[in-house]
């Protein structure tokens, strides 16, 4: 441990190098593991809102993050159907385009003395946007075996001209920032136009990025037939109920995995069906657990049981013997 704040991050813990494919992502989102985190992420760095206490309460919070003892619960915003998913705007897989789509704001962190150049979103977009290679895979020549086999692949360097097709992820607008911050990021960025919410279902892959704290776009992504490609560090009530790679997909914190990602689903024959099939599970699989149903369950047994643990008679409250 370095007490100066310089401690490595431990990837291994949750990700496959050398591109950082997560395999783990409990793991990926437990900042004890990610010490950087503390200059990327908002709530570190200068949250929008924070308030702390060491004293053992009960602590309702839509998200937290894996430091938090928070008791998740569903969010008001997922419940209303906040996102704008209607099935109606929906289109086939193959009338989409085969981008990373993505719209929104520099929330997630209060940008100061060029500290943007560090914050989660900023980072994210520039490398979409600016950045110019990305490390990719492709099969080695002389090799013919299935996926799962690493010696059939070899890591090399694409371009952003090679890649550009690919991405189209852009701010709307920049907020959160003091004077220099917001000139300097104005003019670093290609700062779109808003569009319209539906725009996001021409796409089949949605990226999905924490702001403050969790996204509230993340069900109408996932109930889409699209894949969304998630970057969270904030845990919700459905962590249990949802699993990475077969009902969306999740990404390294740095998001060296990106690009191969969407080369793989959109060059491959094989990440051709994969990502379909995924986007096909995600939305079906929603169906059945993310319905308002399904929360109000939730917090109905949720309740039941924090009024158990709060009654002095908690041991024997609800238990029926058998032998009685």
């Amino acid at each position: 441990m370095d007490l100066d704040g310089n401690s490595p991050d431990n990837t291994s813990a949750f990700a496959i190098e050398p591109l950082g494919f997560v395999f783990n992502q409990s793991a990926a989102s437990d900042v004890c593991n990610s010490p950087s985190l503390q200059r990327s992420l908002g709530i570190f760095e200068w949250p929008n809102a924070l308030k702390l206490t060491n004293q053992l309460v009960p602590m309702f919070s839509m998200s937290r993050l894996s430091s938090f003892q928070d008791i998740p619960v569903p969010s008001p915003w997922y419940y209303e159907g906040v996102g704008g998913y209607k099935l109606e705007a929906d289109i086939p897989w193959e009338s989409r385009k085969g981008q990373i789509y993505w719209r929104g704001t520099t929330s997630g962190g209060y940008s100061h003395n060029g500290s943007w150049h560090s914050l989660q979103r900023q980072r994210v977009v520039a490398s979409l946007e600016r950045k110019s290679d990305h490390d990719i895979l492709e099969r080695k020549a002389e090799s013919t075996c299935s996926i799962g086999g690493e010696e059939g692949w070899k890591v090399r360097k694409a371009n952003q001209t090679e890649l550009s097709e690919y991405f189209n992820a852009h701010f709307v607008d920049i907020t959160g920032c003091e004077g220099q911050d917001c000139y300097d990021e104005r003019r670093f960025f290609d700062v779109l136009d808003r569009e319209d919410e539906n725009e996001a279902w021409k796409y089949r892959y949605l990226l999905d990025m924490d702001g403050h704290a969790y996204s509230g776009r993340f069900y109408a992504f996932i109930r889409s037939k699209s894949v969304p490609l998630k970057l969270t560090f904030f845990r919700e009530w459905h962590d249990n109920v949802l699993v990475p790679w077969v009902h969306y997909v999740p990404l390294n914190k740095d998001t060296t995995d990106i690009a191969e990602v969407v080369r793989f689903f959109e060059g491959d024959p094989a990440g051709q069906e994969i990502a379909r099939t995924i986007g096909e599970q995600g939305q079906s699989w929603a169906a059945k657990t993310l319905r308002n149903d399904d929360m109000d369950v939730y917090m109905f047994r949720l309740m039941l049981e924090y009024a158990r643990v709060q009654d002095d008679r908690r041991e024997n409250l609800g238990f029926i013997s058998l032998n009685s």
